[in-house]
């Protein structure tokens, strides 16, 4: 489980991720990967009442560099509750698909309403 930073609704949140691999740490090319990002109230909601999700297939210039940069818009964040949500990343590549990244993230109250 890996909780992320808590977000003020309407607010912009960036994701950058790096692939390496483990054992020589050389860069992964990730070009064509599909990167899923899912937040939703509870584990066992069904994807199409998720809060978030977001769906990315990554390009030549970041896929050679080992990158996939993903983020919140404030358009996304802008109409939810504030509260704790589960979120995670999942990786497709052909007929695999990997859960990455999984855990919490908290959303406060703005006060501004930008």
């Amino acid at each position: 489980m890996a909780d992320l930073d808590d977000i003020y609704r309407g607010d912009t949140k960036a994701f950058e991720l790096n692939f390496k691999d483990k054992s020589t740490g050389d860069v992964i090319n990730t070009t064509g990967w599909e990167l899923t990002f899912t937040m939703k109230l509870h584990t066992e909601m069904p994807d199409v009442d998720a809060a978030i999700q977001i769906k990315k297939t990554v390009g030549s210039i970041e896929g050679a560099a080992g990158l996939c940069s993903m983020a919140l818009l404030a358009t996304n964040t802008s109409t939810l509750i504030p509260t704790k949500y589960v979120y995670d990343i999942q990786l497709k590549r052909g007929e695999i698909v990997n859960t990455i990244l999984a855990g919490k993230i908290r959303v406060l109250a703005e006060v501004s309403h930008a």
